[in-house]
């Protein structure tokens, strides 16, 4: 019974967007932005850059309502391991233009740009939290 409540969890979690009362897992990232790319693939698009020293997914979206040929705006979060807020400020920012799209200032940036949105640079830091990256040695 456990495991089905967590799996309509995730699935309304990817379904209807995250809830920002927490910090959210890889797997719940990953799921929301390739759950997001499926429903709206008219203007986002999921990308996986490649995969992180201990083999974890580098993904990205990308969201216009003109061409990726436009001009862009990129955002990234957790470059460093211990800044899980900025993951959530990027989160947010999905979910803001997801949410206010047709609204006239927010529809206006997509159609004159692309927007390059990528919660986690460095997934094998967000998973353990250290500042400096995840092979270095202390001095």
């Amino acid at each position: 019974m456990l495991k089905r409540i967590i799996v309509v969890f995730v699935f309304c979690t990817t379904a209807f967007g995250l809830e920002f009362n927490r910090y959210h897992t890889q797997s719940e990232i990953n799921a929301y932005l390739r759950g997001l790319a499926q429903e709206n693939s008219n203007f986002i698009k999921f990308y996986e850059l490649g995969k992180s020293d201990q083999n974890k997914e580098i993904n990205y979206i990308t969201f216009t309502h003109g061409t990726e040929e436009l001009p862009a705006i990129y955002f990234n979060g957790t470059h460093h391991g211990d800044e899980w807020s900025s993951t959530e400020s990027i989160l947010g920012l999905i979910d803001y233009l997801v949410t206010n799209q047709q609204e006239p200032a927010v529809a206006s940036l997509l159609k004159s740009s692309v927007f390059y949105l990528q919660p986690i640079v460095n997934p094998d830091g967000h998973e353990r939290s250290p500042r400096e990256h995840i092979n270095a040695k202390d001095p």
